[in-house]
């Protein structure tokens, strides 16, 4: 599940993170809870959540040995390698189209370079 910020950007659920972690790693929410100086049915609440505070996600981090918050930073890497992905097409399509520009001036030099050789010959 994924909350929409203006249907553009797609955040993860917090939550579900968390939660699929927890399911992962086989954890109980009481262990958790008692990790990060909470109740079972408050960790069980963040599950529902679709974004979390730094401070949670933090302690969960510390508490189940594993970074939330690197997760939520590669998510945030991807679609910066798309829009890396996406200028350096443009800039290879731009490169493309100077490479042929300059195929056809070259065309023309070598055309315009035959006909002083012609001149020359006779």
């Amino acid at each position: 599940m994924t909350t929409k910020d203006n249907n553009q950007n797609a955040m993860p659920h917090n939550g579900n993170l968390v939660y699929n972690k927890v399911a992962e790693l086989q954890l109980s929410n009481v262990a958790i809870g008692s990790a990060i100086g909470r109740s079972s049915v408050t960790v069980g609440a963040y599950f529902k959540e679709p974004s979390l505070h730094s401070r949670i996600l933090w302690q969960l981090s510390k508490a189940m040995n594993y970074n939330f918050l690197k997760h939520l930073a590669d998510c945030f890497d991807n679609g910066e390698a798309m829009q890396k992905t996406i200028s350096q097409a443009a800039q290879i399509a731009n490169l493309t189209q100077q490479i042929e520009e300059q195929k056809l001036r070259i065309r023309d030099l070598e055309t315009t370079v035959a006909a002083y050789k012609d001149v020359l010959k006779k």
